[in-house]
């Protein structure tokens, strides 16, 4: 029998916001997507599959960052159209498995029942968020708004 923590990944959120709209993270509901302006989330899934095929590892290469699960990063107002460009990129890649799974193991659980933790999402569903976070990085340039990212 599948267990009913199958495919949601390790429970990280990922938000990218407006700097300037920091104070108000903590009022906000946990959804995905543009939860307010300025302040987008992403669900568990995503943040995994973003981490198992390389999408972080891109934006630190290409932008000189360092996103990871540890903290907090700002990223830079002037790399912020770059941004959208290397994650509208992956989009277009995923977007082309059309309904293919995208499943990746992204840990182990020890208790209660030791295993793998697993996330997945449809191509299209996954391609879509990573579009929605291209988006934003567009926008948030286009403004020049300082974002930060937290994983």
């Amino acid at each position: 029998m599948e267990d009913s923590r199958e495919n949601q990944g390790t429970g990280r959120w990922a938000c990218c916001y407006w700097q300037e709209r920091c104070e108000e993270l903590g009022g906000l509901p946990r959804r995905a997507g543009l939860v307010s302006p300025g302040v987008l989330m992403l669900p568990p899934p995503v943040e995994d599959l973003a981490q198992a095929v390389g999408l972080w590892r891109a934006l630190n290469e290409e932008l000189g960052t360092l996103i990871d699960v540890a903290e907090e990063e700002d990223l830079p107002v002037d790399g912020l159209a770059l941004a959208a460009l290397v994650v509208a990129r992956f989009a277009s890649q995923v977007s082309v498995a059309g309904s293919r799974l995208y499943k990746e193991v992204v840990g182990y659980r020890l208790t209660p029942e030791p295993g793998p933790v697993v996330a997945a999402l449809t191509a299209k569903e996954f391609a879509g968020y990573l579009q929605d976070l291209a988006e934003f990085f567009s926008d948030a340039a286009g403004q020049r708004k300082a974002v930060t990212i937290s994983l």
